[in-house]
């Protein structure tokens, strides 16, 4: 083999090598790339069924709790609540009006009752479908989820 035809050869392989490695980077580059969800106020859209559990108190003073109910979010920032509860086995049922923030990455707060009403944390998927949810307000140790009924956000 002359030299020439070394270095033609050499030039065609650099050459192919470099295409191959540019179609990788771009490969990698847009595989490690994951939207990230976006969700706003109108994510949280319609029906939901609630329910949850856990405890207000603490030591021997702690009581079981548990509730069920159905909640309507506007897709604006409010909702209504229809529960019932059980504190310690005392079955109770009421409403409440409530407000809530969706941030961009999913996550929010909301408060039912208003002042010295009970305060949340949750996360929503993107779709708006689940809420996973925890009670935020002193002595009380209270998570549960909730599922939208319908698949509309009326």
């Amino acid at each position: 083999m002359t030299t020439l035809t070394a270095i033609r050869k050499a030039a065609r392989t650099a050459s192919s090598l470099a295409t191959l490695g540019a179609l990788f980077t771009l490969f990698c580059a847009t595989s490690a790339v994951a939207a990230e969800p976006v969700c706003s106020q109108a994510t949280m859209k319609g029906t939901y069924v609630t329910a949850g559990s856990g405890s207000s108190g603490t030591g021997a003073g702690a009581v079981a709790m548990a509730t069920v109910g159905k909640v309507i979010y506007d897709g604006h920032g409010n909702g209504t609540a229809v529960f019932t509860q059980s504190a310690g086995g005392v079955i109770g049922k009421g409403s409440a009006p409530g407000t809530y923030t969706v941030n961009t990455d999913c996550t929010g707060s909301k408060n039912f009752g208003g002042s010295g009403g009970i305060n949340y944390d949750f996360v929503i998927t993107a779709d708006g479908r689940e809420i996973v949810w925890i009670i935020t307000n002193a002595g009380v140790t209270m998570f549960g989820r909730a599922v939208r009924l319908d698949d509309s956000r009326n």
